[in-house]
């Protein structure tokens, strides 16, 4: 009846310091089978003797939940300057802004409507890819125009 409460204790406080340790980004995950050592046990088996394969899946999952909560601030700020640096006119931001905030992928057919007219994105110059995404940034309120306004002023070329 005693090894029951013992084993509990035991697995809490395996499963506090897994979380605490992978939890924290600045620690590298490592696989399954050396949390066994961060709790104290040598051998992986004693860490299965504690949880079974659905509380270790569950563990993981808590885990990475963590780690993206505690980056979440971090990747704000990453792609802040990322937005910075396209409206700079840096092409290979643009690009990129277009990859992970449209799912664009280079040679897919995404198409840009201009003024009426689709345009495929694979078609497009360096210079209308940034004049493009100046306009929409600064009509989603990210971005204030050169001359202040925020709308954009897509077509103008003032360098």
């Amino acid at each position: 009846m005693i090894a029951a409460p013992r084993k509990r204790i035991r697995k809490d406080r395996a499963r506090q310091l897994i979380l605490e340790h992978y939890g924290d980004p600045a620690n590298a995950l490592e696989p399954r089978k050396h949390w066994g050592q961060l709790i104290g046990h040598g051998a992986r088996g004693s860490l299965w003797g504690l949880f079974d394969p659905q509380e270790l899946d569950a563990l993981e999952e808590e885990i990475l939940a963590m780690r993206r909560e505690r980056l979440a601030a971090d990747l704000g700020r990453v792609d802040a300057a990322l937005f910075k640096r396209a409206a700079e006119g840096d092409v290979a931001a643009v690009r990129l802004v277009y990859e992970r905030f449209e799912g664009w992928k280079p040679g897919q057919r995404l198409e840009i409507h201009q003024g009426g007219k689709a345009k495929s994105l694979s078609v497009m110059t360096d210079e209308e890819l940034n004049s493009e995404l100046i306009f929409v940034l600064a009509s989603m309120g990210i971005l204030v125009a050169r001359d202040g306004r925020g709308g954009g002023n897509k077509g103008d070329d003032d360098d």
